[in-house]
């Protein structure tokens, strides 16, 4: 259980503030809606389900399967960030974040899903 809010908490903090930026349109995510071919309106989109994907792993903590539905779609969020990425050809250390996050949103998805199946 610790290792789940952890990584909930971890989850919601990166998550809340990136959605946040992307939804609010800062400059620098309007930089990087232009250099992966996003209007800055599907942006603030992604940032929304991003947002919601944060308050939905916070939410899952006392009711797990929505824990499950907010990781799934973080993690279909990141893949869609590394397609994204790789079809601009944005060198590897424009991966690391992505994959980092998906990778730790993966992680929260097996741990809520014990706990949703217990």
């Amino acid at each position: 259980m610790i290792a789940t809010t952890a990584l909930a908490i971890l989850l919601a903090v990166v998550f809340l503030g990136a959605g946040a930026s992307m939804v609010m349109a800062v400059d620098a995510q309007r930089a990087n809606a232009a250099h992966l071919g996003y209007s800055v309106s599907a942006f603030r989109r992604i940032g929304a389900a991003a947002t919601l994907g944060a308050l939905g792993v916070l939410l899952g903590l006392a009711y797990p399967p929505v824990g499950l539905a907010a990781a799934t779609g973080l993690v279909a969020l990141m893949v869609g960030a590394i397609i994204s990425h790789v079809r601009v050809r944005d060198r590897f250390h424009h991966l690391i974040p992505p994959v980092a996050t998906g990778a730790a949103s993966i992680a929260y998805l097996i741990l809520i899903g014990q706990q949703a199946l217990s």
